[in-house]
């Protein structure tokens, strides 16, 4: 059996932490996680590899109506004015990371910042009005970066359906991580912080 190298455990933690940072069916990874498969760890694989794997899986997962329907317990209002803020994303690792020898090589309590090794994508969150969708394909065209739209409201199944393009729904993990409180909103990245610019249509 092939040993797992520090260096590869490390890209492992590095990847946790980003996934933990943007834990939500936006990427469809919950899914995915979900289907049991499993795959073998690749020596000298980086983490664009990695991430290009899980989205290729990703787009084999059906999609089922009834899961992709948003039901948030605190679902984001609209808003009614323009704003920004912006947070850091510093990860702390819950537990011990151990080698097969059983030696610990990343402690409990090792903070990371993800946003150094991980490109994250833009995020356009939107209810599922048609005038927000409208807003929501406009603005994926002006942004030149990879840009994932997400709905606060509604049913992703029927949005997809709709409007033909790939649209996910958040969930209370995500709408919590971030403090979305309105829409809609842009998330991205901007240097090793996060921001969400609120617009108001």
């Amino acid at each position: 059996m092939r040993k797992t190298t520090p260096s590869i455990i490390i890209l492992l933690f590095l990847l946790t932490a980003a996934l933990a940072l943007f834990t939500t069916n936006a990427l469809a990874l919950v899914t995915l996680i979900g289907s049991g498969k499993s795959y073998p760890v690749i020596e000298k694989s980086n983490h664009k590899e990695m991430i290009k794997k899980i989205q290729e899986e990703s787009k084999k997962v059906k999609m089922d109506p009834q899961v992709y329907t948003v039901t948030l317990k605190k679902p984001p209002k609209i808003a009614e004015k323009e704003s920004i803020r912006r947070f850091a994303t510093t990860y702390v690792q819950p537990y011990d990371i151990v080698n097969q020898k059983g030696k610990i090589i990343i402690p409990k309590g090792t903070k990371i910042e993800p946003l150094k090794y991980f490109k994250l994508p833009v995020l356009i969150v939107v209810d599922d009005d048609s005038t927000h969708i409208q807003w929501a394909l406009k603005k994926r065209e002006e942004i030149e970066e990879k840009v994932f739209i997400l709905l606060s409201h509604g049913s992703a199944w029927d949005v997809a359906k709709k409007y033909n393009i790939r649209v996910y729904h958040l969930d209370d993990r995500f709408v919590d991580r971030f403090q979305i409180k309105r829409v809609p909103c842009i998330i991205r990245q901007v240097g090793l912080q996060l921001e969400i610019h609120e617009f108001s249509l």
